[in-house]
C-alpha cells in the first residue's frame, strides 16, 4: 500500500520557548518543530520522525559547540545543521553552518527548504505491524486503556508529558495573537485577542508601560486565530485604554483577510485542532496538587485586593498644593507599603512552601498554571515584565540590574508601583545592592594593597555587566587613577553600556583609569587560558595575555553554569591571579525566600548552592574565605594566590 511522505522535523536546541511560536509561524506546515534545551532529551523527542535539520543556540550559558554538533553528528549524521549566536565569528563547526542572531526565520526557512523538500520525499519502506510508539507531540492518538490497577508513571513518560505540555500551553496562550509593528519607529506590539470582527480587532497587551496613542499605524499587523495566521496588512489604532496592569487596544484593520487553513481551522477540524489540545491540558494539569491550586488562588485574590483598595485610594487621593498628583502618589508609598509588604510577603511564602514540593517531571504543568493565573495580575510592574520578557534574551541582563539601584517605585497606578518595590526591595533585591557596595570596597582594598607594594592594580571583571561597582569605584578612590581594569561580557549591548557608564564616571571625577572592553565568552575564556599554560604562550587573547591579575570576580554568572563548568572557570580564575592576588565568586543559596517566585513567576532560573557547595566549587588548597550576604541569599567565596 502507498504511503504518504512524513512530515519534515526541525529540531531547535534552545531555552528560549518563545522560538516555538517563531519557527511555526516560519515554518507553518511545511515541517514540525520541536524544542528542547538539551542534546539529549532533544533527540529523544524526535525518535520515529523525518529529521531534516537542527538548530542550536551556541550561546546558551554553558554549552560547548564541538561537543552538541558531535553528538547530533553521532546519532543523525546527515542532517543540516545549523547554530546561530549573537557573536559573529566562524563560519562552520565541522559543518555546522554559523548564523548571527537575532535570526529571521523566515530568511532560515530557505536555508533549509531543500533538505526539507528531500526529507519529505524520502519515504521508508513500510515496516512490519507494530504497536505504534506513545505520542509525544501529536495529540490525536487514543488515551491509553484504563486498567483496574494504575501503575506509576515511569520518569521518561512523566518527562514527555511535561515537555509536551510546556510547548502546547505556550502555542495555546498565544494561538489567537495579534502582533502590530511599525518599522520606521522601531515599534512592536504583541497582544493577546479578545475580540474579533471582519473590520477590528480588540486586544490586550500586558505592558502599560508601553507608550500607544490613538492613530498610530502599524505597517504590518497579523492576526493570528486557532494557531493560524488569518490576517496580514496596515492596522491603525484607533482607542486605547490604560487599565493599569494592562493596554486594551481597538486597531481597525485596512486590508485582506487571507483563507485559513482547513488543518488548523476550529470550524473545520475543531477535534483535533482546538478540543484535543485543551482536554489533553485539563488532563495533565490534573496532576496539579490542590495545596499548590490554592497556594496559587490565594496569591491572586490578595493581589487583585491589592489592586482594587489602590486603585479607590488613588481615586480618592486629594490634591495637594504645590504637588502633582504623581508626586502626592509618591509621597504617600511608603506609608501604604507598611500595610501592603506584610501581605505579600505572607502570601508568597505560602507559595514558595507549596512550590517546594513540586517533582521536577512535572514542572510544566505547575508554570503554566502561575502563567495563567498571576501574569495578567502582575506584568504591570515594570520590572517583573522585563525579566520575564527578557528583551535581550535571557533574565539577569545588565538592564533589569540597573533597575535594582534605581527608583523602586517604578509604574503606572500604586498598585504597580508598589507591586515593583515589593519584588526590588526584596532581599533577593538587597543582595544584589550589597554585592555592588562589596566589590566596591574589595576594589579600593586591593588597589591600597597594591598601591602599598608599588605596582598599578590590574583587575578583571568576568561578566561585568553595567559595571555600577567600577563606576563607584571611580568616584570614591584617586587610587583608581593608577589601576588598568578589564571589563568582559558576550552581550555587546551590555559591554556599550557599561563602557557609558564608566567613562562618564571617568569624565565627572577625572579619573586616569586604563578599562579596555573585552567582547568574550566563557568558553573562549576557558580556551585561551588552558592554550595559554599549555604552550608557554601569553599573547593569545586580549584576556589570556593579561594573566597576572591582582583581583579577579565573577558574581553574576555561577547561578547558570553546572558545577563542571564552575570548577573550570574558578580554576582558570586562580591561573590568571599574580601572586598575592584574590579572586570573588558568588551564587544563590538556598536561603533565597523568593527562589520558586523567580522560577514559577519570572521565569528566572537559578541554580542555588550551599555555601558549603559554593566552597567545593574550588578544587585548591589555596587560603579562602566564606561570607554571605544579609539574610544568607548570597555566599562569597573569596580565593587568595600564595605570594611567591
Amino acid at each position: 500500500m502507498a504511503r504518504s511522505a512524513p512530515t519534515p522535523a526541525v529540531l531547535v536546541i534552545a531555552d528560549d520557548l518563545k522560538l516555538v511560536e517563531s519557527l511555526r509561524g516560519a515554518f507553518g506546515s511545511a515541517c514540525r518543530v520541536f524544542l528542547s534545551p538539551s542534546v539529549e532529551t532533544g533527540l529523544k523527542r524526535v525518535e520515529g520522525e523525518s529529521l531534516c535539520a537542527v538548530l542550536i543556540n551556541l550561546a546558551m550559558p554553558g554549552i560547548n559547540p564541538e561537543a552538541v554538533v558531535n553528538a547530533v553528528r553521532s546519532v543523525h549524521g546527515d542532517v543540516r545543521l545549523v547554530g546561530f549566536t549573537p557573536t559573529p565569528g566562524r563560519t562552520t563547526i565541522d559543518g555546522c553552518q554559523i548564523v548571527t542572531s537575532p535570526v529571521d526565520w523566515k530568511d532560515l526557512r530557505g536555508l533549509l527548504e531543500e533538505r526539507m523538500t528531500l526529507s519529505a520525499h524520502m519515504v521508508p519502506a513500510a515496516p512490519p505491524p507494530a504497536p505504534p510508539p506513545p505520542p509525544v507531540a501529536k495529540i490525536e492518538a487514543e488515551p491509553p486503556a484504563p486498567t483496574p490497577v494504575p501503575e506509576p508513571e515511569a520518569p521518561v513518560e512523566q518527562s514527555i508529558a511535561a515537555t509536551f505540555l510546556r510547548d502546547e500551553a505556550e502555542h495555546l496562550e498565544s494561538a489567537n495573537r495579534f502582533e502590530a509593528a511599525n518599522k520606521s519607529e522601531s515599534a512592536r506590539i504583541v497582544g493577546r485577542i479578545l475580540r474579533v470582527s471582519p473590520h477590528y480587532v480588540v486586544c490586550e497587551v500586558l505592558n502599560p508601560q508601553q507608550v500607544l496613542a490613538p492613530g498610530w499605524v502599524a505597517d504590518e499587523a497579523i492576526v493570528h486565530l486557532a494557531r493560524s495566521e488569518a490576517y496580514r496588512g496596515p492596522a491603525r489604532l484607533s482607542k486605547v485604554v490604560n487599565t493599569g496592569r494592562s493596554l486594551i487596544c481597538e486597531w481597525a484593520l485596512q486590508g485582506a483577510w487571507q483563507s485559513v487553513s482547513p488543518v488548523s481551522s476550529a470550524s473545520v477540524m475543531p477535534q483535533n485542532e482546538v478540543l484535543a489540545p485543551f482536554f489533553e491540558r485539563m488532563r495533565l494539569l490534573d496532576r496539579v496538587s490542590e495545596v499548590f491550586k490554592a497556594a496559587v488562588a490565594d496569591v491572586a485574590s490578595v493581589l487583585d485586593e491589592a489592586r482594587q483598595c489602590l486603585d479607590r485610594i488613588e481615586i480618592t487621593l486629594p490634591a495637594v498644593a504645590g504637588q502633582t498628583h504623581a508626586e502626592t502618589q509618591r509621597a504617600i508609598l511608603p506609608e501604604l507599603q507598611k500595610g501592603i509588604f506584610p501581605a505579600f510577603d505572607a502570601v508568597f511564602a505560602r507559595f514558595e512552601e507549596a512550590s517546594r514540593q513540586i517533582p521536577p517531571a512535572l514542572d510544566a504543568e505547575y508554570h503554566s498554571l502561575v502563567r495563567q493565573h498571576l501574569h495578567p495580575l502582575m506584568m504591570c510592574a515594570p520590572f517583573i515584565h522585563h525579566i520575564y520578557a527578557k528583551p535581550l534574551g535571557f533574565a539577569g541582563d545588565y538592564r533589569a540590574l540597573q533597575k535594582l539601584i534605581e527608583d523602586p517605585y517604578d509604574g503606572q497606578t500604586l498598585y504597580a508601583r508598589l507591586l515593583n518595590a515589593w519584588l526590588v526591595l526584596s532581599p533577593a533585591g538587597e543582595a544584589y545592592r550589597h554585592r555592588v557596595a562589596l566589590l566596591e570596597q574589595e576594589l579600593s582594598a586591593q588597589a591600597a594593597r597594591c598601591h602599598g607594594a608599588g605596582h598599578d592594580m590590574r583587575v578583571l571583571s568576568i561578566g561585568c555587566g553595567s559595571a555600577n561597582e567600577v563606576a563607584r569605584f571611580m568616584a570614591a578612590s584617586d587610587l583608581c587613577n593608577s589601576a588598568e581594569i578589564v571589563l568582559t561580557d558576550f552581550n555587546a549591548e551590555t559591554l556599550a553600556a557599561a563602557r557609558v557608564q564608566v567613562s562618564k564616571a571617568q569624565q565627572d571625577h577625572w579619573r586616569l583609569s586604563r578599562v579596555s572592553f573585552v567582547q568574550t565568552t566563557i568558553q573562549s575564556l576557558v580556551a585561551d587560558e588552558a592554550r595559554m599554560r599549555r604552550r608557554g604562550l601569553a599573547a593569545l587573547g586580549p584576556v589570556a595575555r593579561m594573566a597576572g591579575y591582582d583581583f579577579i570576580y565573577c558574581t553574576g554568572l555561577f547561578d547558570y553554569f553546572s558545577d563542571r563548568v564552575c570548577k573550570r572557570l574558578v580554576n582558570m580564575m586562580f591561573q590568571m591571579l599574580a601572586p598575592g592576588g584574590t579572586m570573588v565568586v558568588c551564587n544563590f543559596t538556598p536561603a533565597n525566600p523568593i527562589r520558586c517566585f523567580m522560577k514559577y513567576v519570572l521565569d528566572w532560573n537559578l541554580i542555588h548552592r550551599t555555601p558549603e557547595e559554593v566552597a567545593r566549587l574550588a578544587e585548591t588548597d589555596a587560603r579562602q574565605e566564606l561570607t554571605l550576604s544579609p539574610g544568607g541569599v548570597e555566599a562569597y567565596l573569596h580565593l587568595v594566590r600564595p605570594s611567591v
